[in-house]
């Protein structure tokens, strides 16, 4: 019966302090969590009415299409000043 009693102090005891460290973390985050000007300002709601001239306009926009590769332009019989290292051009596609 003794080491029932021990076992018994030693479990209360484990719970005592697992909800006090609970308690205490809960209210150290209450206490110490704030928002910022900057988090306040971006959850904000946003104005429902949109400029819908803008919105027509930017949908009517022309679509472009990005081109990766360079044109080469022809360079024939250029003379370089002395000291300059000519830049090389991308070869032409066929």
């Amino acid at each position: 019966m003794f080491k029932q009693k021990e076992t018994l102090i030693i479990l209360w005891l484990t719970f005592i302090t697992v909800v006090a460290w609970i308690s205490l973390s809960i209210f150290h985050i209450w206490v110490t969590s704030t928002i910022s000007d900057i988090d306040t300002m971006a959850i904000e709601e946003i104005n429902p009415a949109f400029d819908m001239n803008t919105i027509n306009k930017l949908k009517a926009r022309e679509i472009v299409v990005p081109i990766y590769q360079y044109k080469e332009t022809i360079r024939e019989n250029i003379a370089t000043p002395a000291g300059e290292t000519p830049i090389p051009q991308a070869p032409e596609e066929p």
